[in-house]
């Protein structure tokens, strides 16, 4: 369901409609690309990979607070503050750790 949901940010999220009023309200509002939750999407995706909800649970118990800390150091890029210019920046620039899980 994740990866449908994301099928409309194909292209960059600037070509797919899923209606005309969309299309009409993304070109009266000057609209040129979205993303649609998509750290959201992203982390259902790693969340799925885990076997099962014990499984999941328990690596976030063998977590310790600075261990979490540590991994959201590692892991997190995306910022509030961040300007469209940054993040795009961010995207181009920087790749996924080699350990992210799929």
């Amino acid at each position: 369901a994740v990866r449908l949901a994301l099928s409309s940010v194909a292209d960059g999220g600037r070509r797919h409609f899923i209606n005309s009023f969309q299309r009409s309200e993304f070109c009266r509002l000057g609209i040129a690309r979205r993303d649609p939750m998509f750290m959201t999407a992203a982390t259902l995706m790693e969340i799925e990979a885990f076997p099962s909800v014990e499984s999941l649970i328990a690596h976030c118990q063998r977590m310790s607070d600075e261990g979490m800390a540590a991994e959201q150091q590692r892991l997190q890029w995306l910022f509030a503050e961040m300007s469209n210019d940054e993040v795009q920046l961010k995207i181009t620039s920087r790749s996924e750790p080699a350990d992210m899980i799929k």
